[in-house]
């Protein structure tokens, strides 16, 4: 099993990170950016998980298809990383509440897609990262997440 280290900023709206895939040698074979709901003490829905280290399945969501589903998260349920997003910590136009609740999202590029400030997930980048994950650790891999 591969192993996989997010390096976070806590922002005020937000949480970013940056993603290194390792091989079985200790060398980076992938990186990208992640981002995820600001520190809420780990409130459901609202809030990234703690940091720690966690075993990562591969899973099939009815929404998302194929991503990670990230185990034994203290207090939550159902912690993916997943695709198919752009806001993350600012509110979608569309529904008025942000794309997630508490997952994880790679992505390779960002930009402020609704002129507010806050950084968003580019169209079709967060697509691109999970493939290159998925394509890396078919099997799961061992997340570490600490602060940078």
């Amino acid at each position: 099993m591969g192993e996989v280290h997010i390096l976070r900023t806590y922002g005020k709206h937000q949480t970013r990170g940056r993603l290194y895939a390792y091989n079985e040698n200790n060398g980076v074979d992938y990186t990208c950016d992640t981002l995820e709901l600001k520190w809420l003490d780990n409130k459901k829905r609202v809030s990234c998980i703690p940091e720690d280290t966690y075993e990562v399945i591969p899973h099939v969501s009815p929404k998302f298809g194929k991503c990670f589903f990230v185990q034994d998260v203290e207090d939550r349920s159902e912690i993916l990383f997943h695709d198919k997003v752009n806001f993350v910590g600012s509110l979608n136009p569309r529904t008025g509440r942000s794309d997630i609740l508490g997952c994880i999202i790679p992505f390779e590029k960002s930009m402020d897609i609704d002129g507010d400030g806050i950084e968003d997930i580019a169209p079709k980048s967060s697509t691109v990262a999970m493939e290159n994950l998925l394509a890396l650790y078919p099997e799961g891999f061992k997340l570490v997440i600490r602060e940078a």
